[in-house]
């Protein structure tokens, strides 16, 4: 038995055997190796999630504190939620619009409403801590009373990283390194 090489020379098959079981192994794994001593999050997806939550959680915190900084991601990160059931409810109340209003509108407008004025302070504070992370004043927020022009410039600001190292406002947030549950052995 045999095989063609690169260029067209034969090899044995019992020379490729050889040769791919010895030199062409990995070394074997040490013990050491084998039980890590810190956990590894299991995919993009569940640390993402966990992220996400670990940001709402942390808006809703510090609903009424306005010290601090808020990096990016978790700004957005609560963006997401926020708009993502605000038009949850909007929707579904509208698609409970064609029963009667006291069937079917009422409980999603209520609900809406009461998600709305009760995230009120989480969402201010956010925005005060987001422009703190950028090494600007709070008072830069009034920049969205401005029609049209002032709130499109206040969400590409949003958008821009804060500032490497300490600021006058607070020193750099860590992103919830150490937050995440670690597991029993």
């Amino acid at each position: 038995a045999s095989a063609t090489g690169d260029f067209g020379t034969t090899i044995s098959t019992q020379a490729l055997d050889k040769e791919s079981s010895e030199d062409h192994m990995p070394p074997p794994i040490p013990e050491s190796a084998k039980e890590s001593s810190k956990p590894v999050a299991r995919g993009w997806f569940k640390t993402g999630f966990v992220f996400i939550l670990m940001s709402i959680k942390n808006t809703y915190k510090k609903s009424f504190t306005l010290q601090g900084r808020a990096p990016v991601l978790e700004f957005w990160s609560f963006q997401l939620f926020y708009w993502s059931v605000a038009i949850l409810l909007i929707l579904k109340g509208m698609s409970e619009a064609e029963k009667s209003m006291t069937e079917g509108e009422i409980p999603y407008v209520l609900a809406l409403g009461l998600f709305v004025i009760g995230s009120i302070p989480a969402q201010f504070s956010l925005l005060v801590r987001r422009l703190h992370d950028l090494g600007w004043s709070g008072w830069w927020l009034l920049l969205n009373w401005i029609p049209v022009v002032g709130t499109l410039i206040a969400i590409v600001t949003y958008c821009f990283p804060g500032t490497d190292g300490p600021n006058k406002y607070d020193a750099k947030q860590k992103l919830y390194e150490d937050s995440f549950p670690e597991e029993a052995a």
